[in-house]
């Protein structure tokens, strides 16, 4: 840095974007950094700043709606028959 930067404000942070640094002499610009990767990728970042995992859905290759056939069902008569009756 050339110096250092005049007072203007309490509130207002000064930042030099440009970065430079002296390098045999000279005054150099500081490459930016590579992108910001995804740290989190599939899962979340809490407010504190710890990661959780995604929950993994489970894939069931059974269908879920089976018809079952049933070639004589069996009828139980004896509840049929009393129904609507009274006893005695």
């Amino acid at each position: 840095m050339s110096g250092s930067v005049p007072y203007t404000s309490n509130k207002a942070i000064p930042y030099k974007y440009n970065a430079t640094m002296i390098e045999d002499g000279r005054e150099v610009l500081i490459p930016p950094l590579p992108s910001v990767v995804n740290i989190a990728k599939v899962s979340r970042v809490m407010r504190s700043g710890r990661l959780v995992p995604a929950m993994s859905s489970k894939k069931v290759d059974a269908p879920i709606n089976r018809h079952v056939q049933m070639e004589n069902p069996v009828v139980n008569s004896e509840l049929n028959k009393d129904i609507g009756q009274s006893s005695g």
